[in-house]
């Protein structure tokens, strides 16, 4: 089941994410797959670089991993960024799901819960900013 997806910026290619844990990009001037990425959970958001981070693809697996692959050569970057805690034990709620880069690509904004956190890409992602929500948060953009 795909769980998400988007075009990169330049619409070379398409980033699909499933419920089968994989992230598969195509290229668009063929349908055909080029890459294929395996993961621990769910890819529940894809969010592509922009500006000077045009070659990353932040991803939100499950509720609690935000990985980053770089395309140049295609890696994963060893990046952490804290997200949310789930309530209770063998929660499924998936608040905090969301992931979107800036214009130009200096920040990264998530959804983390009650909060909406943005991480300064210049700055190995270290989160520079918090803004605190009186109801869980589904969706940057």
């Amino acid at each position: 089941t795909i769980q998400s997806l988007e075009y990169d910026p330049f619409g070379r290619y398409l980033a699909v994410g499933s419920r089968v844990k994989s992230l598969t990009l195509y290229d668009t001037s063929s349908l055909r797959p080029v890459k294929e990425f395996t993961y621990s959970g769910w890819v529940t958001s894809i969010s592509w670089g922009t500006g000077s981070m045009e070659n990353l693809i932040a991803l939100r697996i499950g509720p609690k991993l935000i990985i980053l692959i770089d395309l140049r050569p295609f890696h994963i970057l060893p990046v952490t960024m804290k997200t949310a805690r789930m309530e209770g034990k063998g929660s499924s709620r998936m608040e905090g799901s969301s992931l979107s880069w800036s214009y130009d690509g200096q920040f990264i904004a998530r959804a983390n819960g009650k909060e909406v956190v943005i991480a300064d890409a210049g700055s190995s992602f270290k989160d520079i900013a918090v803004d605190m929500r009186s109801d869980y948060v589904r969706c940057v953009r």
